[in-house]
């Protein structure tokens, strides 16, 4: 597949990308870099992957999550006696909105 200039602009038109501002250089090396990107794509599918299996991921990883296990959680009272203000119930926090 050839990027040329036609290209460029039809995919930022796409894109919603202004590139009315940039200059002939500019647009001349972002063509480049995409022939480059879509040359090195052509390579890979060249590549013969029979007999492969799809895979996700490179490498086989496993499950890192911990163990769920129930634990005991504190009580109210030893929650809010680290709280600097409550009212035995709650936590009291200064008004943030709608305030007079």
């Amino acid at each position: 597949m050839a990027i040329d200039r036609d290209t460029i602009e039809h995919s930022a038109h796409l894109a919603r990308i202004d590139i009315s501002s940039w200059s002939d250089a500019e647009l001349a090396s972002l063509t480049e870099k995409l022939q480059r990107v879509v040359g090195y794509v052509e390579q890979l599918s060249q590549i013969d992957t029979e007999g492969v299996p799809p895979s996700i991921h490179p490498v086989e990883i496993g499950e890192r999550l911990r163990e769920d296990l129930a634990v005991a959680t504190p009580g109210r009272d030893a929650i809010l006696r680290n709280a600097p203000s409550h009212d035995g119930e709650t936590f009291l926090v200064p008004q943030v909105v709608g305030g007079d």
